[in-house]
């Protein structure tokens, strides 16, 4: 947290900045030229601060850019930020005392923690919702005529903001600073909502303040202000707590809903296949107005209801199990990968310490022979036999520990398709039987459809003369007029509501093979791709090792290998 001391430091920082350059000296106004962020005014910027550091070019930007943790732009006149995205580490930034009107780029810098914007034309904060570790922002002295409901709210983190010298005239922008929970000091002065309860307004606003205006915040001024706005708080408090206790029902709606999505069976706990028989179905709204229609219906819907619940909860159960099974494979499969590993460490640090001592004789023996170059022959063939076996048997030793570390990772995948087909018979028998059981229940709800369908005829049958007889409506009139188109009627409505369900079990099959065949593709790529990675790595240590042994060897070692 920021002490008085440190918030001093940024108060006197602040002054120091808007009274510009100070000293005997004409002022240099030419940072006042509105410019982009250009190449040159960084190159600029990272010559004077950092010296020692390889000169920044096009050619090299990406690689030292990326080093930098704090960077110094403040009166360079600039207007955008064009090139700061490349600035990925950055953790203080200033700007201030440019011409700064759009933050659009700073949003890449997520991992600032102090940013300077004071002495710009900032009028609005859209871009910083992405700088979720800012501790310390300065938007001292700009043109803030509001604070945009949201633009600070991923800002969890701030600890010191200041807003002084801006345009904000409403006092609701102090009520957006409360879901800040580590806010310990603001700045608001020279705003024009300071009127003259200010100070109690935002001590009672923003209790957990420390100081406001850089000056410690006294408790009897925390007490009053607490106490004349008790009211206005409470029910702000309560506002508040409302609105969270919706966002947390939102949350926990969309996690429902996404667990259903996952699990195939949206849509199947409420009302939503039995409403989408009746939606624009003409036929059926006339059907509903005969006598007795609308309590045949009503028991249908229930009963359809019914059918697609436990459809629903199986589908949840089975994604659950779905769910276990592939944790139980990940467990598997990561303890078959540890335990190749470890026995993988085994072999080259059992290599290592055989060849250890090898090398270093073989690095010996090439010293002895560079100092006595050509002055004993016999000497040299000692030597030169003692370097062949030596090489030699180093070869041997590679080869051999080469063709164990393939063993291991053959062993190793061999061991991990099986558990893939393992996974695959179980996820397979596991999704086929559900389908078996949700087609069961959809072909019960099938019954139900050609129930109803046979209902709705006798009811019609023996209602359709005094319909014909009384009713004055045409369209009813037609509907009825003639056995053969009574017929046609509901043998439609009944072919609508057996498509429906059809094309409903549909998706859920199609939903739930599509998974399957997903899951388990992205299984076995990943798995290729990592044994790809290993016979790499394997391919690399016995080049590296080669290499070893060349070093060591004397200067034509082509004689030995």
């Amino acid at each position: 947290m920021w002490d008085s001391n440190s918030l001093e430091l940024v108060r006197e920082t602040l002054l120091t900045k808007s009274n510009g350059p100070q000293g005997g000296e004409e002022r240099d106004t030419s940072w006042l030229n509105t410019k982009p962020l250009s190449f040159s005014i960084l190159q600029e910027a990272l010559r004077e601060q950092y010296p020692d550091m390889t000169a920044l070019t096009k050619t090299n930007a990406l690689e030292i850019c990326p080093k930098i943790k704090t960077l110094s732009l403040h009166f360079r006149g600039i207007g955008t930020l064009d090139f700061v995205w490349m600035f990925r580490s950055l953790t203080k930034l200033e700007l201030s005392n440019n011409n700064l009107s759009t933050l659009r780029g700073i949003e890449k810098l997520t991992r600032l923690r102090w940013l300077d914007l004071s002495f710009n034309k900032i009028k609005k904060l859209s871009s910083l919702t992405e700088l979720v570790n800012l501790e310390v922002l300065s938007l001292h002295s700009n043109q803030l005529e509001r604070l945009e409901r949201g633009a600070l709210a991923p800002l969890l983190r701030l600890q010191v903001l200041s807003l002084a010298h801006n345009l904000l005239s409403n006092k609701d922008d102090i009520r957006c600073l409360r879901h800040l929970p580590l806010l310990e000091s603001v700045t608001l002065a020279a705003n024009p909502l300071c009127a003259s309860n200010y100070p109690e307004f935002v001590v009672a606003h923003l209790p957990r303040l420390i100081h406001l205006d850089h000056r410690t915040i006294p408790q009897p001024l925390a007490a009053k202000a607490a106490q004349r706005f008790r009211v206005e708080v409470a029910l702000l408090e309560a506002e508040e707590a409302t609105a969270e206790e919706a966002r947390q029902k939102e949350a926990q709606e969309r996690t429902a809903r996404s667990n259903h999505a996952r699990a195939g069976v949206q849509g199947l706990h409420d009302s939503s296949l039995f409403n989408s028989m009746l939606a624009g179905d003409k036929n059926v709204a006339v059907m509903l107005a005969l006598p007795g229609a609308e309590d045949v219906m009503t028991r249908f819907r229930d009963q359809l209801g019914e059918v697609c619940t436990r459809v629903f909860n199986d589908g949840l159960v089975h994604q659950k199990e779905r769910h276990e099974e592939l944790h139980l494979f990940n467990q598997t499969l990561q303890e078959a990968r540890k335990n190749a590993d470890g026995r993988g460490r085994k072999i080259v640090q059992g290599f290592d310490t055989r060849v250890g001592p090898l090398l270093e004789e073989v690095r010996a023996l090439a010293l002895e022979e560079e100092a006595n170059p050509g002055s004993d022959d016999e000497g040299h063939g000692v030597r030169q036999l003692r370097t062949q076996q030596l090489a030699n048997t180093f070869c041997e030793d590679l080869s051999d520990t080469k063709q164990l570390l393939f063993e291991v990772e053959i062993t190793l995948s061999d061991q991990i398709q099986e558990l893939i087909d393992q996974l695959e018979d179980n996820l397979g028998k596991s999704v086929q039987c559900f389908l078996e059981e949700a087609h069961q229940q959809l072909e019960e709800g099938r019954r139900l459809a050609y129930t109803l369908y046979c209902k709705l005829r006798d009811l019609s049958t023996k209602l359709a003369d005094i319909v014909v007889a009384t009713s004055t409506d045409k369209r009813t009139l037609r509907v009825f007029e003639g056995g053969d188109t009574l017929s046609a009627v509901l043998a439609k409505i009944h072919d609508r509501h057996l498509a429906l369900i059809d094309a409903r079990e549909d998706a859920l099959q199609k939903h739930l093979s599509t998974w399957l065949e997903e899951t388990l593709h992205d299984i076995s790529r990943e798995e290729w791709q990592r044994n790809r990675n290993r016979v790499e790595e394997v391919v690399t240590f016995t080049r590296r090792q080669e290499i070893a042994l060349s070093t060591a060897l004397p200067q034509d070692p082509d004689e030995f290998l």
